[in-house]
């Protein structure tokens, strides 16, 4: 009887460990997921397995929608691809409310008219002071849509992950180089080595982002980003702020009319898409969960040279 009784316990913690171990035994899929901040054309998009819409803000009337119209439709996406929105509190959002529970379940229940329309969320927390009650959010988030995706944005730097926070948690997305350019992901790969072994117990849940724009701290120095030599007066990739035209890759500013407001002469260093590659080969021998790019659209001809 105590043989019996032995073995059934034996069993049952077994079966319970594996209940765990399940879905990162399943699914050993490498995700490949993209950010499009609102200031992005949508249009001819490459085909991912996920894309997060940077664009729902906290104002104190509740969540402003930065893209398009402000409504809540999703953008011409590919078809294949889920969406998500981006629910972000920067540094001088009105988040507060994540103090209290009450007020969390509230501003989370004004995300409905969005999250109907799309597969979940993400949570870009980028007001550290606040991370104290981030799970005030998941909590809430588990209750109202219990069916959809919760990702989780990370930086470089440790912060504290409860093991309930991980399991409630779908993804966890290490956004490192929007928070320290010296370390994380715009660092040397052995940097950014240390940073993905920093959460190394949440490696299946962990997705490494990836920038396609900025300068990049590599090996052998800072470079530049880019699929392309950029010319001097040619502003394909532009964006306007306050009626002027910023040119993305060349740093030079016109006004509405073309007149040229600045020529940005500091020397760039252009490299190619193996900086990229390099990390996704690093994302895939460390057995992430995937890689997501920040920002998805800045670069359309990227996609050519990067190995997928």
């Amino acid at each position: 009887m105590k043989l019996l009784s032995s073995l059934l316990i034996i069993f049952s913690l077994a079966t319970s460990m594996l209940t765990y171990d399940v879905p990162y035994l399943i699914d050993t899929k490498f995700y490949y997921e993209g950010y499009i901040p609102w200031w992005i054309e949508t249009e001819n998009l490459p085909k991912l397995d996920c894309y997060s819409l940077f664009a729902l803000q906290p104002l104190k009337d509740g969540w402003h929608n930065q893209f398009g119209d402000g409504g809540v439709e999703i953008p011409n996406l590919p078809a294949e691809s889920c969406k998500l929105w981006t629910a972000r509190i920067m540094e001088d959002d009105y988040g507060d409310w994540l103090k209290d529970p009450e007020d969390t379940k509230e501003w989370v229940r004004k995300l409905e008219p969005f999250i109907k329309n799309s597969n979940g969320i993400v949570l870009d927390l980028e007001k550290w002071d606040l991370w104290a009650y981030v799970m005030n959010f998941i909590y809430a988030y588990h209750e109202f849509y219990p069916n959809k995706k919760l990702i989780v944005d990370i930086p470089d730097f440790r912060v504290p992950l409860d093991p309930e926070m991980i399991d409630m948690v779908d993804q966890f997305h290490l956004m490192a180089y929007d928070y320290d350019p010296d370390s994380g992901i715009l660092a040397p790969l052995s940097k950014t080595i240390e940073s993905i072994n920093s959460y190394h117990f949440i490696k299946r849940k962990l997705v490494l982002g990836i920038p396609l724009y900025g300068y990049v701290k590599t090996d052998s120095g800072w470079v530049y980003v880019a699929n392309k030599e950029i010319e001097k007066g040619i502003c394909e990739d532009k964006h306007t702020i306050d009626g002027e035209v910023h040119c993305l890759l060349s740093g030079d500013i016109y006004s509405e009319d073309g007149d040229l407001l600045h020529l940005n002469k500091a020397p760039t260093v252009y490299e190619d898409s193996t900086c990229i590659n390099k990390k996704i080969q690093l994302a895939k021998r460390l057995h992430l969960r995937g890689v997501a790019f920040w920002a998805v659209g800045y670069y359309p001809n990227v996609w050519k040279k990067i190995d997928r």
